[in-house]
C-alpha cells in the first residue's frame, strides 16, 4: 500500500519536515542508521527497543518517523543537510519547481529543456527533463502537444467517435 514519500520496505527512507523545509533522508542500510545515531540529537535512538534492526524499524515505522521528525523540526534544513552530508549520508532538500529550474547542476548536465508552449505561440519555457538521458541520442527535442491536439487521432485509433459520448 502507498506510504506517501516513504519506501515501502525501508525505514527511515522518506521526506521529513524540518524547522524550515522538507528534506529527504535515505537510510537503507544498518551502517547509515548507526551514523545518523552518532549525532547527539539522535544518539538515544540507537539502543531503543524496536529500532535496532531494519525489520524492527520497518515494523515501527510510524513511531520511528514521528521521533525523527520531532528532532528534525528543532533546526532548519540547512543545519541537517550539512550535518548529514558531513557523515556522507544520502540526504537532499525537497525543491520547488523554481529551485529545480535554477539548480546549476541540472543546467550543467543538460537536464533542463527549453520547449515552446503552447505550440506555435513563440513562448519558450524551461522544464526539467528526465533524470536519465541518452547522451548519444540524436532524436530532436519535441515540444509538448497543445491540450486536445491529438484527441481526435487517439479516438480514431480506438474506434471511438467523439460525438458518440465515448
Amino acid at each position: 500500500r502507498r506510504q506517501g514519500t516513504a519506501h515501502q520496505l525501508m525505514a527511515p527512507y522518506q521526506s521529513f519536515r524540518t524547522a524550515t523545509r522538507e528534506i529527504v533522508v535515505s537510510l537503507a542500510i544498518q551502517k547509515r542508521w548507526e551514523l545518523l545515531c552518532s549525532l547527539p540529537e539522535f544518539k538515544h535512538l540507537l539502543g531503543k527497543a524496536g529500532y535496532a534492526t531494519q525489520p524492527e524499524r520497518n515494523a515501527n515505522r510510524l513511531a520511528l518517523c514521528r521521533e525523527i521528525e520531532d528532532i528534525l523540526m528543532t533546526q532548519p534544513a540547512e543545519y541537517w543537510l550539512e550535518a548529514l552530508h558531513r557523515l556522507r549520508l544520502p540526504v537532499a532538500p525537497v525543491n520547488s519547481l523554481s529551485e529545480i529550474l535554477n539548480e546549476p547542476h541540472l543546467a550543467h548536465r543538460g537536464s533542463l529543456l527549453e520547449v515552446e508552449y503552447p505550440p506555435g505561440s513563440g513562448n519558450r519555457i524551461k522544464i526539467p527533463g528526465m533524470p536519465w538521458r541518452d547522451a548519444a541520442s540524436d532524436k530532436p527535442l519535441r515540444n509538448p502537444p497543445a491540450i486536445g491536439e491529438h484527441t481526435a487521432q487517439v479516438f480514431r485509433e480506438f474506434g471511438i467517435t467523439p460525438d458518440a459520448g465515448g
